[in-house]
């Protein structure tokens, strides 16, 4: 009699989950270098308990699985300043935190007050060898090349670290708009580095909006039959009373 009820609590737990993600992915669409997140479903398929003899059909609920990053490049904007970075190909910078090595796509870089190169929250960003980056006082034009090697009038700074990794949907965000991986970073190969230029987040916009708009209408209407259900077995137990 409750297994309508079961069926569509599923369903609202799943719905609401996926809100909370497509919501997240739509207040980050502006945010440079994000990633979106996306959710995986499964049937799960269950048989009620029935008395003996009787048939009991399988019933079918959603299951939420997983929930993975969506690693398709976002587009790629110039912006003319020599500290903005973009990463082409598979390619991620490695960060310097309180919590370890983290990993972003962020390149939006500047110096702090010591002349080093750090993230827009104040992270170093390590160079080859683990090491951060520093400029003396009187560096300027400072250019950086495809392969990372940052260079000023004075000669070579450093070259930046760029990493990939053999499994790299085992990323997991962090604090900061950072990523941490539990396995071991390997050398990218095939990344680039493009100067002055950014990388817009991955989100599409009106499709992330619609889907958005589409997950909060199930939510009211499967709220509504879940109410619709509650009213019925009510009917259906009032009527038993007076029969009885």
């Amino acid at each position: 009699m409750k297994n309508p009820s079961y069926v569509a609590l599923s369903r609202l737990t799943v719905i609401n989950q996926a809100l909370q993600v497509v919501a997240n992915n739509v207040a980050n669409m502006n945010t440079t270098a994000f990633r979106a997140d996306r959710m995986l479903f499964a049937e799960h398929l269950a048989r009620p308990q029935a008395p003996v003899g009787a048939t009991r059909d399988r019933i079918s609920f959603v299951e939420h699985r997983a929930t993975v990053l969506d690693l398709t490049p976002g587009a790629i904007t110039s912006t003319g300043n020599p500290l903005d970075l973009a990463i082409e190909g598979e390619g991620w910078l490695v960060v310097e935190t309180d919590a370890g090595e983290r990993y972003t796509r962020d390149g939006r870089l500047k110096l702090d007050d010591t002349g080093q190169l750090v993230t827009s929250n104040g992270n170093p960003i390590l160079g080859q060898g683990g090491q951060p980056i520093v400029f003396a006082q009187d560096d300027g034009h400072i250019e950086i090349a495809a392969d990372g090697t940052i260079s000023t009038e004075n000669g070579q700074i450093g070259q930046l670290q760029l990493v990939a990794f053999d499994s790299p949907y085992a990323l997991e965000k962090a604090a900061g708009g950072l990523f941490s991986s539990r396995t071991p970073p390997i050398a990218a190969e095939e990344a680039t580095i493009r100067q002055g230029a950014q990388e817009d987040a991955n989100v599409q916009p009106i499709s992330q909006i619609t889907e958005l708009v589409s997950l909060q209408r199930a939510f009211v209407s499967t709220s509504r039959m879940i109410d619709q259900e509650n009213d019925r077995q009510l009917r259906a137990i009032r009527s038993l009373v007076r029969q009885a």
